[in-house]
């Protein structure tokens, strides 16, 4: 099935806990493997897979609201409305691109730093900083 719908864009091994998202119309499947080391090294041999399906536009999983989001993080605790907020915001009506639902990746390792050192003020700033520049990259390609 799934060689039916292109190429393959994403291969990964979840460990427990995790959690993947996928846009709404990604074809997926999903495979337990070795259940027999699952069960030594944990003392059980079960795997879960549970697929829900979301209207992400209704819970902001979109560009603008993502934009949104990181500018009022950017701009901090200013007193009054966020500018870049509010910029983000009128410039929305007129590109499409930024109603879109956001990608497979938003939430990869790449963006998450994964380094359990780090205090929980520095996982935010780093992770705003990615943000960041996710939100530059997608406005520029947009023409904004």
């Amino acid at each position: 099935f799934v060689e039916q719908v292109g190429p393959l864009l994403l291969d990964e091994c979840l460990c427990r806990g995790d959690v993947l998202y996928l846009p709404r119309g990604h074809p997926h499947a999903t495979s337990t493997f070795d259940t027999v080391s699952l069960q030594k090294e944990h003392g059980d041999a079960y795997s879960t897979s549970l697929t829900v399906s979301l209207l992400l536009e209704s819970l902001g999983l979109t560009y603008d609201k993502l934009l949104r989001c990181a500018a009022g993080m950017f701009e901090g605790c200013n007193q009054g409305q966020c500018e870049a907020a509010e910029q983000v915001l009128r410039a929305t009506s007129g590109h499409q691109c930024l109603r879109e639902v956001l990608p497979i990746g938003f939430l990869a390792r790449k963006v998450l730093p994964h380094d359990h050192g780090q205090s929980h003020a520095q996982l935010a700033e780093s992770w705003a900083g990615a943000v960041v520049q996710v939100c530059k990259e997608r406005l520029h390609s947009c023409g904004v």
